[in-house]
């Protein structure tokens, strides 16, 4: 019983909305994390950068229409620093899916009604970094830290200024349950930066000063073969 709706002709008017981006690396991994299961197992290794969610849940409500509750795909994918960024000290990290997964159904109705918010749970995020590159000058007076894209303008930034929300804190030393959203900091013991965000990306441990600089995905997805090799996919 489809009511009104043909199955032999399309609709008169269309409405497309935003609803998920995810993708896939050949040389990252995957992770299933089932509703109201901790983000903890989702952690990676490439060419000596190693990442870890150090905390953080799998908080959504949503299910499909027959109500079933719905995993996420949790997924990683690598590529090198670039060699002519002096400031990169870590390869570059892609974390995919921290958003709800098409979720259809939400209780009150059948979705999308609306564009799906870009905003996933908090978590935690851990990267470390090569010593050898870094002035730790800068690792003590906060413009070295877990950076991230800026999809308006291409640059790296500071990863919790992409959060939805928190206040911007830095810290020296490890992370701490009781860091809300927005603290991030840099562990020199440990050669790891973290931060607490609540949005997935591309991460890099690196400089953040006045200078501009660009981030150079779209180049390396169009040159880059062999292993190294991802896609994504923005649905609408």
């Amino acid at each position: 019983n489809y009511n009104s709706r043909s199955m032999t002709s399309p609709p008169e008017t269309f409405t497309f909305y935003w609803r998920d981006t995810f993708g896939c690396s050949l040389n990252g991994k995957e992770f299933i994390i089932a509703p109201g299961e901790s983000y903890t197992s989702v952690e990676d290794e490439y060419k000596g950068t190693r990442a870890r969610i150090l905390a953080g849940e799998n908080g959504n409500t949503e299910t499909d229409y027959l109500g079933r509750s719905l995993a996420r795909n949790v997924s990683t994918g690598w590529r090198p620093f670039p060699k002519d960024d002096h400031g990169m000290a870590s390869n570059i990290l892609t974390l995919w899916n921290m958003l709800d997964n098409l979720s259809l159904y939400d209780g009150s109705g059948i979705l999308p009604d609306d564009d799906e918010i870009k905003q996933g749970d908090n978590y935690v995020l851990s990267m470390s970094y090569d010593r050898r590159k870094v002035d730790p000058i800068r690792i003590y007076s906060g413009s070295f830290a877990l950076a991230t894209v800026d999809d308006e303008t291409g640059e790296w930034v500071n990863a919790v200024d992409m959060n939805f929300g928190g206040i911007k804190t830095f810290k020296i030393g490890p992370w701490n349950s009781s860091y809300e959203l927005g603290t991030y900091g840099v562990d020199p013991k440990t050669s790891t930066v973290w931060a607490v965000l609540n949005h997935g990306g591309d991460f890099a441990a690196t400089e953040l000063s006045d200078r501009k600089r660009k981030h150079h995905g779209n180049d390396w997805r169009r040159n880059h073969h062999g292993h190294d090799w991802k896609k994504h996919h923005n649905h609408r």
